[in-house]
């Protein structure tokens, strides 16, 4: 009884480790998809910001008089996409150790439940072994209480007395 309730206690502990890996591979998913979304707004940020950049510069080349202010925007332009580019590095960089991270956890969880279903398998042959124990220490017990039985009623004291 005690080996099933240590078994019991076990398999809720492991269901209960088992959820919080599960919580943080939702919470690692999450922060995956957030950078996911970061990079595609910095994208589409540097592409709004290109196309008005070569709007400018078409306008700037058609309006020659204002060179020396269009060279001013391009710099401020150029700067901000290479700000950008940066940017979805650093967000790619993200990206790619959360996915390691998400692909340990992964790992790290199949070997877990592996374990688990190994361990979970051996007290079944354990708990099994243990009733045939208990099933062979009955029948030893009732063959030793026959035979005492037999030998009460063919004792020479017994048989005087019949």
């Amino acid at each position: 009884m005690k080996n099933r309730q240590r078994f019991e206690k076990l398999v809720r502990l492991r269901k209960m480790r088992l959820q919080i890996a599960i919580n943080a591979l939702s919470v690692q998913q999450r922060h995956v998809n957030d950078a996911e979304s970061q990079k595609l707004k910095a994208h589409n940020n540097m592409l709004e910001l290109a196309a008005e950049l070569n709007a400018r510069d078409d306008e700037n080349r058609r309006n020659m008089t204002g060179n020396t202010v269009s060279q001013a925007t391009l710099e401020r332009y150029h700067q901000d996409i290479q700000d950008m580019d940066r940017q979805l590095a650093e967000s790619a960089n993200a990206h790619s150790r959360a996915s390691a991270y998400l692909d340990q956890m992964r790992v790290d969880l199949e070997k877990r439940s592996a374990d688990y279903l190994a361990r979970q398998k051996s007290l079944e042959q354990l708990e099994a072994a243990f009733q045939q124990e208990m099933s062979a220490e009955a029948l030893l017990r009732a063959e030793m209480e026959d035979e005492d039985r037999d030998d009460f009623h063919s004792s020479p004291l017994n048989a005087g007395r019949a």
